[in-house]
C-alpha cells in the first residue's frame, strides 16, 4: 500500500479563490506515486 495524503484548503477570504498553491502541491506528491485528496 502505498502513501496517501490529503490536503485540506482552509481558505477563508472572501470572495473564496481557488487552491493553486495546494494544486501544484497534489501534482509534486502525485508525481511522485503518492495519492492525494483535496478537500476545499
Amino acid at each position: 500500500m502505498g502513501a496517501e495524503v490529503l490536503l485540506v484548503n482552509c481558505n477563508r477570504l472572501r470572495p473564496p479563490v481557488a487552491p493553486l498553491g495546494l494544486d501544484y502541491v497534489a501534482d509534486v506528491l502525485r508525481a511522485q506515486g503518492i495519492r492525494v485528496g483535496l478537500l476545499d
